[in-house]
């Protein structure tokens, strides 16, 4: 009976993945490059131009949804992850990245592959997931602001050191 009960939470994880919006528009714009399929130019440029827009609208909606006094519930385990994605996760990657002769925009990117906030995405998958989105949201905003210093830092002490030459 518990072996049934298990199948069926995978099966209800694994279809709710497939009926994520995210996977099928993924998963369709995929499937239309590797066709060379093209949308009709009124279409295309009607979905570029709500892409440009898509991040600020969600970081409009997650102002609006986002509890700030439910920050300090959360604040140790952002705490924690703020510190890996910002802090730890760059001192182990960019040496590596150096150590492979990378510089200039090459080391750039991948400066900004490690380092950059966490995604606005996130937050919307999380809540159609059922996970925490007050803490995926809380992410989202402070990785933002603080990623405004860590870039900063890193990209001054990479220059600093001649690294950078941009």
């Amino acid at each position: 009976q518990k072996a049934l009960l298990y199948i069926f939470q995978y099966l209800k994880i694994i279809l709710d993945i497939v009926k994520n919006p995210l996977i099928i528009s993924s998963v369709l714009g995929i499937i239309f490059s590797l066709l060379g399929i093209r949308l009709p130019t009124a279409v295309d440029t009607t979905v570029q131009d709500l892409a440009k827009l898509s991040t600020p609208i969600a970081f409009m909606i997650l102002g609006g949804d986002l509890d700030f006094s439910k920050v300090r519930g959360n604040l140790k385990v952002a705490s924690v992850v703020l510190t890996i994605k910002l802090v730890i996760l760059p001192l182990i990657m960019i040496p590596m990245i150096v150590m492979m002769g990378y510089r200039d925009a090459d080391l750039l990117s991948g400066l900004l592959a490690y380092q950059t906030p966490v995604a606005v995405s996130s937050y919307i998958m999380a809540q159609q997931a059922g996970a925490d989105g007050q803490l995926a949201g809380q992410l989202v905003v402070f990785s933002s602001v603080l990623s405004i210093f860590t870039l900063f830092v890193t990209i001054l002490i990479l220059r600093t050191i001649g690294l950078l030459g941009i």
